[in-house]
């Protein structure tokens, strides 16, 4: 907890970060390994599956914003991360079908009634074809 003089103390959101961050470091580990046994260890096969969006490769990519100044009275914030998992599903020798789905999770404080709010955001799914 933080406070200053003649405020209320505000909330940290260490353990929060701090999940995600280990959160991160696991996934990041099991993809490098599944990326590293998929391309044979071979850095410019793996480059060029990387550069191809519709290579047969799983990937957990996570993008993070943090907004401030938000609300009513513009003191609010908002920390939004965006889970988005690309999964290739063979469905013949010929097709693919590639699953994108994007699921925010969002902690805002002083963004809707002067409260705080925490929780997940509208989910977005994708489905593309693709010829292998």
């Amino acid at each position: 907890m933080e406070a200053t003089l003649g405020q209320p103390p505000r909330r940290t959101h260490l353990g929060l970060e701090i999940g995600f961050a280990a959160s991160l470091a696991v996934l990041a580990a099991a993809g490098v390994a599944s990326a590293q046994s998929a391309a044979g260890d071979n850095a410019a096969d793996l480059a060029k599956q990387l550069s191809n969006p519709i290579a047969n490769l799983i990937s957990v990519p996570f993008q993070n914003n943090y907004d401030w100044g938000m609300g009513p009275s513009g003191d609010g914030w908002q920390f939004k991360l965006n889970i988005q998992p690309v999964i290739p599903i063979p469905l013949n020798d010929n097709w693919n079908m590639i699953s994108r789905t994007i699921v925010p999770v969002v902690d805002q404080d002083k963004v809707v009634d002067n409260g705080h709010q925490s929780g997940l955001g509208d989910t977005t799914q994708s489905l593309f074809f693709s010829p292998k």
